[in-house]
């Protein structure tokens, strides 16, 4: 698990580096949400993807992240309480 947060912030840097070029921005987005995170940091992924492909009219991508952020497990509840 800690290759996966390493890439992860890897991505994140180079999506600092490349702010200027909203293609770019957009792809290292989609590609840090596939890292295999924590639900709580994927929760946090998604939404930070969903609202760069959102800002950059890319809606179809946003939609998809959209329904992935829906088929999280919910982490309020009690019997998703160990994934947290």
């Amino acid at each position: 698990i800690c290759r996966e947060y390493i890439t992860a912030i890897r991505i994140k840097s180079a999506m600092n580096i490349a702010a200027a070029d909203p293609v770019r921005g957009t792809e290292l987005a989609a590609y840090f949400t596939h890292c295999n995170l924590q639900p709580v940091h994927l929760l946090l992924a998604l939404r930070s993807a969903m609202g760069t492909a959102f800002k950059h009219k890319n809606y179809i991508l946003a939609a998809s992240f959209a329904r992935r952020l829906l088929e999280l497990p919910d982490m309020s509840s009690e019997k998703n309480a160990d994934l947290k």
